[in-house]
This record gives structure tokens, C-alpha cells and sequence, in this order.
């Protein structure tokens, strides 16, 4: 998101704002203060509106307000386990409160949906009891 900033006095301050509140520079947030704000790591919490106040000695103006949405949502499978005789377990790894379905195959062509969970914590276990085939592939899905 930006602000345009060319043939402006030095002068010239910035605040940018997310769903109405001051933002501050922090780890995910980077020129709250300037005219280029940017969002990394944006999860769902990061989503809404934003914008800009410009000011100067002569007043200020509002910058008409800027959504982000997420489309893709980002989560990973690690720390897989088997456990004989039939018990597999891995930790989903996501942003808190994302909804996946854990999904399985044994050919890598046909899913069968296994079950939705919501990643409280933002690093939840699943374990699979039990395993059902030799060959059992895992994935996780956007419901």
C-alpha cells in the first residue's frame, strides 16, 4: 500500500491506520509512519481495512481506505510420526484459528476427507487410528 509522496514538502507526516486504530512499526508491521506501509506475515487477523492520514502545518487529508483480504491461507504438515501397529501423527503448523481438512489417499489421485479441524493454537497435533492402507498418503485442504 502507499501513499503518494512526489513534489511534497519535508514537511509532510504520515500515520497509517488499520480497521480505525494508529498503527506502530513492529515485527510484521514496517512504516506505519510513512508514505509505504507493509504487512508481512499477514494472517487472517491482518485482514480489513486500511488507510492513511496525511498532515502538515495546513491541515490533513485521509487517504481513501485500502482492504486486504487473504486468499490463500497458509499451513504445513510436520514432525510426521508412525507409530506401529497403526497410528500416524503429525503437528499442523498455521496462522491461530485456520480450518483445514485433513485429507488422505492412497494412490495420490482419489482424497477421501478424513476431517475438519480449526488450528486453535496455531500448532496443533492430528494422529490417524488407525491407518487403514499400506500406502497412505496425507494433505491438507481449504475446506
Amino acid at each position: 500500500m502507499a501513499a503518494p509522496s512526489s513534489a511534497l514538502p519535508p514537511d509532510i507526516y504520515y500515520q497509517w491506520y488499520f480497521e480505525g486504530v494508529p498503527l506502530s512499526d513492529g515485527p510484521d508491521i514496517i512504516g506505519s509512519q510513512t508514505s509505504s506501509l507493509t504487512v508481512t506475515n499477514a494472517g487472517p487477523e491482518a485482514a480489513g481495512e486500511y488507510f492513511v492520514v496525511v498532515s502538515d502545518d495546513a491541515g490533513r487529508i485521509f487517504g481513501g481506505a485500502a482492504l486486504l483480504s487473504l486468499t490463500n491461507v497458509v499451513f504445513s504438515l510436520v514432525s510426521p510420526v508412525f507409530t506401529p501397529p497403526d497410528q500416524f501423527q503429525f503437528t499442523v503448523q498455521s496462522a491461530p484459528g485456520t480450518v483445514f481438512e485433513v485429507q488422505s489417499s492412497g494412490d495420490l489421485m482419489n482424497w477421501s476427507t478424513l476431517t475438519t479441524l480449526t488450528n486453535i493454537s496455531g500448532m496443533d497435533i492430528y494422529t490417524n487410528t488407525p491407518v487403514t492402507a499400506p500406502d497412505q498418503f496425507y494433505r491438507l485442504v481449504e475446506p
